[in-house]
């Protein structure tokens, strides 16, 4: 009966992996992720999304180093999506950004009008 619980228990544990090894895996996807959108240039026309996917990868390796692995899991998540969502926003970005004049700023509105 107790090798039966025994072997119950290991697969379960098997199956699910363990904390560390979700986390240092999402860890890699999400560094992959952003890697590969550097490499395509995606992050020139999307600088908020790549500097926030950058900021969750230091987090998420922030809390693995103190053994939050769920917490750390999540935060690489993030960073991996946002990374892949990169891949549908910089054509946008960059459509939008040629039609404004390659990304100039708006004038300021004039003093004493109101809008």
């Amino acid at each position: 009966m107790r090798s039966v619980l025994h072997g119950l228990a290991l697969s379960a544990l098997l199956l699910s992996g363990c904390g560390p090894i979700q986390a240092s895996g999402a860890l890699a996807r999400a560094e992959q992720a952003m890697k590969e959108s550097r490499d395509r240039g995606y992050d020139q026309d999307c600088p908020y999304e790549i500097t926030a996917a950058m900021e969750f990868v230091r987090v998420a390796r922030d809390l693995a180093g103190r053994s939050e692995f769920q917490a750390a899991r999540d935060f690489a998540n993030r960073a991996a999506d946002l990374a892949l969502s990169m891949r549908e926003q910089a054509p946008r970005n960059a459509r939008m950004k040629a039609v404004r004049g390659g990304g100039t700023p708006a004038p300021a509105p004039e003093p004493g009008r109101n809008r």
